[in-house]
């Protein structure tokens, strides 16, 4: 579909596999080696927009920092690493 300027726009929205299940290989390193095969290798993408919360906030930052050439702009919310009390 066409976008402001005759740019082209498009939305990925990828849902985790098995999110909370506590079967199977749901690790963060996991859901973001799936998330980046999507939007890397499946579809090809670059000059990515990237906007993220909650849990995925974490996997989608995972991937910026391991993609960097692929020009993103990023906006997280609700997401962070639990700390451990002591």
């Amino acid at each position: 579909m066409g976008g402001p300027g005759g740019f082209l726009c498009g939305h990925v929205a990828p849902v985790l596999v098995a999110a909370g299940s506590r079967r199977g290989d749901h690790t963060y390193a996991s859901h973001a080696a799936w998330t980046g095969a999507l939007l890397f290798d499946d579809l090809g993408l670059d000059g990515l927009t990237l906007v993220c919360q909650d849990r995925g906030g974490l996997i989608g930052l995972r991937l910026v920092a391991s993609h960097p050439e692929r020009s993103w702009r990023v906006a997280a919310a609700d997401t962070g690493l639990r700390g451990t009390s002591r």
